[in-house]
């Protein structure tokens, strides 16, 4: 499993891993949301409010060197944006996939440096 550049974004913002845990901490804790967000919107043919939960979620990973799910993110607001609404539904799902997993590998990139989330 890969792992996420929490070191290089420490050293960007020159902090310590251990201050940025809290960062961390909060896109875990909004993983759910984003998920059922998406769900939601694509549920109610909402297409500016899946737009701008996709945005969301492009933004968060994008700043936390979340890259899978920044790409994910970035191909499918593309797509959106294009006016291109086929396959929505695996879109939806594949973005709440590797946010899910996300979660799981934040963890343990913290983990590689000796910190517990």
């Amino acid at each position: 499993m890969e792992i996420y550049n929490i070191v290089g974004l420490a050293k960007d913002l020159e902090l310590e891993c251990a201050d940025i845990t809290d960062l961390y901490t909060s896109y875990i804790d909004q993983i759910n949301e984003h998920c059922q967000n998406l769900e939601e919107n694509f549920n109610k043919n909402d297409f500016t409010g899946l737009i701008n939960e996709v945005h969301n979620v492009k933004g968060v990973a994008g700043n936390l060197l979340i890259n899978d799910v920044f790409e994910e993110a970035s191909s499918f607001g593309r797509l959106l944006n294009q006016g291109n609404f086929t396959d929505l539904k695996e879109n939806v799902d594949s973005i709440s996939s590797l946010l899910i997993n996300s979660g799981y590998k934040v963890r343990k990139s913290f983990a590689k440096v000796n910190i517990t989330l």
